[in-house]
């Protein structure tokens, strides 16, 4: 509640943020998406394709949820309160595929190589989603061709989508997108 100027309406501190909430839907309080680029979806109706906050929170008509109030977009450097460069890890592709390729055979360990839309660990084959759905543990998924992709390297990502609901664990996916579709997973 403290500070709360009275200078400029649109200003992040101009509201008295917990008489807001109490009356409100949160999707997750904790969750926080931060983008490079731009984000995509549902919640992008009604939002702004270049403003680095789409969907800005309005207290005035008070909403009855923040539905994408949490989304930040084009995260390439710091300037709070709209940018925060987002420092993303650096993952080695030949040091996970080597861990993973490693670690088969151990519970929960999973090096996963294309099978078409499908991957396989030699005995089971079935899709992403389905691998990370009835799991938990360690996931490779390796790109289309078995070749490195980072720093110009011959390695082929897939094209088609992941979407993870509801996995637990570290799942190395090389893939050109992947995709939250807000789901419950059954024992969230």
């Amino acid at each position: 509640m403290f500070p709360i100027k009275d200078t400029d309406a649109t200003n992040y501190d101009n509201h008295g943020w917990l008489y807001e909430i109490v009356p409100r839907t949160i999707e997750d309080p904790w969750f926080a998406l931060r983008s490079w680029k731009t984000t995509t979806g549902s919640k992008r109706s009604g939002g702004s394709a270049t403003s680095p906050h789409p969907f800005p929170y309005a207290a005035s008509p008070p909403p009855t949820s923040w539905g994408g109030s949490n989304w930040f977009q084009f995260q390439t450097f710091s300037s709070r309160p709209d940018y925060r460069f987002v420092e993303v890890p650096r993952f080695d592709y030949n040091y996970w595929k080597s861990a993973a390729f490693a670690g088969r055979g151990q519970k929960g360990v999973h090096y996963l190589y294309s099978a078409g839309a499908n991957y396989t660990d030699g005995v089971v084959t079935k899709s992403a989603d389905n691998w990370l759905a009835t799991g938990n543990g360690f996931y490779f998924f390796e790109t289309t061709n078995s070749q490195n992709p980072q720093n110009g390297g011959t390695g082929t990502l897939h094209t088609h989508e992941a979407d993870p609901c509801g996995f637990k664990g570290f799942a190395y996916l090389n893939y050109e997108g992947i995709k939250s579709t807000g789901c419950n997973p059954p024992d969230a």
